[in-house]
């Protein structure tokens, strides 16, 4: 071998301990690469809605807060305390609408520390809300979600993954109690429903309707198309808090034609409204109807049940083949299968 070697020219030697150095190079970095990994990020893919005010497009970033028309959630998420969440809603109840940044700082639970260095996420919209939505996707570190004890709604604990049992803890304890604070679904799914009852016990801010010595008062039936928040707080699982959510969404429907859309509006469950059934009804005749041949996409829009796709779907089709001559026809189109049921009993043929 050595004679072999010695054989080779100056540069025959040269060459081969080159490309003897390569291949050890080139076999050490395949030996590194197993052992030795570079760190990693969770990314998830979040969808971030945009809007438009007037005829030009603004994309949103995910954490705005559009301050006259986010939901008690969307707030508690922002991180605004409770105090200032019940009293921003009550001022929009009666009409109220914020201008500016200053007319935050005169609702009671204001924290400075809260909106500090985020002025720029805060969008004082119109009551009516967004004209319609595009979506657009955004790579970010991903989040875990998260449950808040007194705001959530049933259809949000379950979207971020919360025991069903857990969900109606909460719910009866709402019902006496005022609760603070978030929970992570993924850590309280494990500790087991003593657990969890323990936990919601620390939680507790105050008593919200003290305990009654005396019998049940006998509730007479009424249309809760005209109750009012003291009313709606006769029902089992109904605080005030409950009671205001209903009406809002009572607002956006135009009135409910059915009792069972009342678990729609996220704080009454399957099991309460059985409670309740008895002693609620829902007047039709009290329902606010629009028309499918005058109203436009913006009216149409604005219905919990109508998506933007379908109120384009109602106009396009109005434009292309005249006036609707049935309330039924609206089912040929092919945004209706993702609509309500009820969805019918909110559409007239009627010129306004």
């Amino acid at each position: 071998m050595w004679r072999q070697w010695l054989s080779l020219s100056a540069g025959e030697q040269k060459g081969f301990i080159i490309l003897l150095s390569l291949c050890l190079m080139l076999l050490c970095g395949l030996i590194a690469s197993k052992y030795i990994k570079p760190d990693s990020v969770d990314i998830e893919l979040h969808i971030i809605e945009a809007s438009t005010k007037g005829s030009d497009s603004t994309f949103y970033d995910a954490d705005t807060l559009f301050v006259n028309s986010s939901t008690a959630t969307e707030m508690a998420r922002f991180g605004l305390s409770d105090r200032f969440i019940v009293n921003a809603l009550k001022y929009r109840d009666a009409g109220g609408h914020y201008r500016d940044f200053n007319d935050l700082t005169k609702t009671r639970g204001y924290d400075s520390t809260v909106f500090s260095g985020r002025h720029h996420l805060l969008v004082f919209d119109n009551s009516g809300g967004v004209a319609y939505s595009k979506h657009r996707y955004e790579k970010r570190p991903e989040s875990r979600k998260v449950v808040h004890l007194w705001f959530s709604t049933v259809d949000e604990m379950n979207a971020a993954g919360l025991n069903l049992r857990y969900a109606d803890s909460i719910l009866s304890f709402r019902n006496r109690f005022f609760l603070t604070g978030t929970i992570k679904p993924d850590s309280v799914n494990s500790i087991g429903i003593d657990g969890f009852m323990a936990l919601l016990t620390s939680r507790i801010k105050g008593e919200k309707r003290p305990p009654s010595t005396k019998e049940k008062r006998v509730v007479e039936p009424f249309d809760i198309n005209i109750a009012d928040t003291t009313m709606l707080m006769q029902l089992d699982g109904v605080n005030r808090f409950a009671a205001l959510r209903i009406l809002e969404y009572r607002n956006r429907l135009g009135g409910f034609v059915d009792i069972r859309q009342l678990t729609e509006s996220g704080v009454l469950s399957s099991e309460l409204l059985n409670k309740n059934e008895n002693v609620i009804f829902a007047d039709k005749t009290k329902v606010k109807t629009m028309s499918l041949n005058t109203s436009g996409v913006d009216k149409l829009r604005k219905h919990p049940y109508i998506s933007f796709y379908l109120a384009k779907e109602i106009v396009e089709r109005r434009k292309a083949k005249g006036d609707f001559t049935a309330v039924e026809q609206i089912k040929g189109l092919p945004s209706f299968d993702a609509a309500s049921p009820f969805l019918i009993e909110y559409l007239t043929l009627d010129k306004k």
